[in-house]
């Protein structure tokens, strides 16, 4: 796990490459949801064929682990981030997931015409 771990982040650097002093700076979007809130939300797809995805068929322990492992990869992007920019540039963005559609579109899209403007 460690070695594909490796392998990620300096894919990660190759691609961006922001070493290299690109044009643009990723920006991240988290949709941060809690446990309880997502698997009520499945719970409300299942046994719905054309909603239900087999994410919706996977376990407790599974969502843990994937949610787990988002926050550390934002956590490190964050932490790399201010080491190069002001913490008002910080490119990982959190969005509480728990709001309606409507309310996480809003916050999504001002998120990127927010992004959009300074690169304009």
């Amino acid at each position: 796990l460690e070695e594909l771990e490796g392998l990620f982040w300096y894919l990660r650097e190759e691609i961006i490459r922001t070493d290299k002093g690109l044009a643009y700076r990723p920006t991240y979007i988290c949709l941060d949801i809690s446990l309880e809130v997502a698997a009520s939300r499945r719970a409300v797809r299942r046994g719905s064929a054309d909603k239900e995805t087999h994410f919706d068929l996977r376990g407790t322990d599974f969502h843990y682990r994937v949610s787990r492992g988002y926050k550390k990869f934002f956590n490190k992007i964050h932490k790399q981030s201010l080491a190069l920019t002001s913490p008002s540039e910080n490119p990982v963005h959190i969005v509480d997931a728990s709001l309606s559609p409507d309310e996480v579109y809003d916050r999504v899209k001002k998120i990127i015409l927010s992004q959009a403007m300074i690169y304009d």
